[in-house]
């Protein structure tokens, strides 16, 4: 009884604070989200019409493999980027900071349980949990600088959890992928540090296939680079692809 009694409690005096000190404040004081996570997971999950019906949220995914993200230039970008989308379309937002996800590393014990969950159709499994909400989410943002011409570890990880068959593409009879993917659009969000171009970032080219796979029609790159060329200014260039956004999102 004394348990239950400190429950009761504390979930008065969570909601307590919640009200008085807001979501994301709340978020805030409690240690979830970080920095520019803290301000954007906010909005309600579902909309309620005058008849009393409910409408679920609109969600956007920020799936973030930037660390350091206190410093992170890609982050800065990615989230600012958020915050724009979010205002414009009202979105609930769900950020994925990958570093703090404990995501296991595919190997052979964990990928023939995974095998054989998919082949029992057993899809509710929290192991496809990151494969569930790509495919539900309706706009998603990535965000990874390109570390060796590619993306960040992190990330490739992420990628291995979430592009299962049989939940964000499937095929038809030819082998042809059928996308599954609720998503229109996705941003992938990168800073290089010297010149490639997007045409030439494997990072992004893997996620594009990825998206596409998925049946994601509109799949864009929003790049600052040379961050790390002699005599550039980082600075200047990652705030003038910030001022660029609102054009490049229209």
């Amino acid at each position: 009884m004394r348990g239950r009694g400190f429950f009761c409690a504390l979930v008065v005096l969570c909601t307590s604070l919640g009200s008085a000190f807001g979501n994301s404040a709340f978020a805030k004081i409690f240690g979830y989200g970080n920095g520019v996570s803290a301000a954007l997971v906010k909005g309600n999950r579902a909309s309620v019409h005058p008849d009393g019906s409910h409408e679920r949220a609109k969600t956007l995914l920020f799936v973030n493999s930037c660390v350091n993200r206190k410093t992170s230039r890609t982050n800065r970008i990615a989230g600012e980027l958020v915050s724009l989308l979010r205002e414009k379309g009202d979105f609930a937002v769900d950020e994925l900071v990958l570093e703090n996800e404990n995501m296991a590393l595919t190997k052979s014990k964990n990928l023939t349980k995974r095998l054989q969950l998919a082949r029992d159709g057993k899809f509710s499994d929290r192991i496809f949990r990151y494969a569930q909400q790509f495919k539900n989410a309706d706009v998603i943002v990535i965000a990874a600088p390109q570390w060796n011409f590619c993306f960040p570890s992190l990330l490739k990880s992420y990628v291995e959890l979430a592009s299962i068959a049989g939940i964000v593409y499937s095929y038809d009879k030819s082998g042809k992928p059928i996308g599954l993917c609720k998503a229109e659009k996705l941003y992938y969000v990168t800073t290089r540090g010297g010149i490639g171009g997007d045409q030439n970032d494997h990072g992004f080219a893997i996620i594009a296939k990825l998206g596409e796979q998925c049946g994601i029609k509109n799949i864009q790159c929003i790049s600052a680079e040379g961050l790390d060329i002699l005599g550039n200014d980082a600075k200047s260039i990652t705030e003038k692809t910030i001022k660029s956004l609102p054009v490049l999102i229209r």
